[in-house]
């Protein structure tokens, strides 16, 4: 009979240890593939496609982050009423991209600013691969803005980028102003959060009588 109990606890002990072990392989086995899935992936050196050439495109030295600056994606309207009571414009790019095979999610930080009068509002809507985030302002805003979105990439070779931005004024204020432009767009494995930059157009703006 003391056999036996003896027996009997070490098969307990014995299974408590094995069930530990276990445990343990399963939980490293699955770190493991958490962290291979969460490797950055790599930008590529150059875009391989850009709408307009007023582009900078400044991937880092590790292609874990890059920078882009625009000069001049922008829109206004001005005081003296135009035929048109909606302006728009659109701006695309394509980065090329590898070491995503396995799946990725890449923060964007789109930076720019906003000028809405009385009576003019504005939007910006963007989109990676189909995905899309958008941002409106309201009449009276003033003021700069980052707007962020994360990219979900199962399976991706490049990244698809279009910017749309849109300003738009009512017919009981034919002379109002509004302003919008975006900046910069940044990416990288951690991201920190960005001061935006009022435009030198919007300080001269400010500037008229």
């Amino acid at each position: 009979m003391k056999k036996a109990l003896q027996h009997s606890v070490l098969t307990s002990t014995t299974a408590r240890r094995l069930i530990g072990v276990t445990f343990l392989s399963a939980f490293v086995a699955l770190s493991a593939v958490d962290a291979a899935a969460a490797d950055p992936v790599s930008f590529g050196k150059a875009l391989s496609f850009s709408s307009e050439q007023n582009t900078s495109y400044a991937p880092s030295d590790d292609k874990r982050a890059f920078s882009i600056d625009f000069n001049g994606l922008e829109i206004g309207l001005g005081r003296n009423p135009v035929a048109s009571p909606i302006v728009t414009r659109s701006y695309s790019m394509v980065i090329p991209l590898s070491d995503a095979d396995k799946g990725a999610e890449i923060p964007f930080n789109f930076q720019g600013y906003s000028l809405c009068l009385e009576g003019v509002n504005a939007y910006a809507v963007f989109s990676v691969n189909g995905q899309t985030s958008a941002i409106s302002f309201p009449p009276g805003h003033d003021d700069s803005f980052v707007h962020s979105m994360k990219f979900k990439a199962p399976y991706a070779n490049d990244l698809r980028i279009t910017i749309f931005l849109s300003l738009e004024r009512d017919a009981n204020h034919a002379d109002a102003e509004g302003y919008l432009n975006v900046s910069q767009v940044d990416s990288e494995t951690n991201p920190v959060p960005a001061e935006p930059r009022v435009p030198d157009t919007v300080k001269t703006l400010k500037k008229k009588p």
